[in-house]
């Protein structure tokens, strides 16, 4: 793995360019998914949460066995993340955020 650095093992197999796609997903959805990536049968829904200039200054998410956070519950998962995400912000006196709403 060492030897190549450019290269992500994990349920989805990301190349260096494929990074990029995947970051322009999160922004456009407002949210990630760590679909086994880094833990085996463990999956995280995560959202930024802004501070006051809209800058990202944390994350909020939620982690899980791979049986409790199917495919079909991700969406349902996501906007309780998001949302969670967005109220945590408008407590920092964000404005509100232009990813994912």
């Amino acid at each position: 793995m060492d030897k190549d650095k450019n290269l992500i093992i994990s349920a989805d197999i990301l190349f260096k360019n494929g990074v990029r796609f995947k970051c322009l997903g999160i922004r456009e959805n407002g949210y990630a998914i760590d679909n086994m990536e880094h833990e085996e049968d463990v999956k995280c829904i995560g959202a930024p949460i802004f501070d006051i200039q809209n800058s990202v200054v944390a994350s909020i998410s939620l982690s899980g066995p791979s049986s409790r956070i199917t495919k079909e519950k991700e969406n349902e998962f996501a906007i309780l993340v998001k949302s969670s995400a967005l109220n945590i912000s408008k407590k920092l006196a964000a404005s509100s955020p232009v990813i994912g709403e």
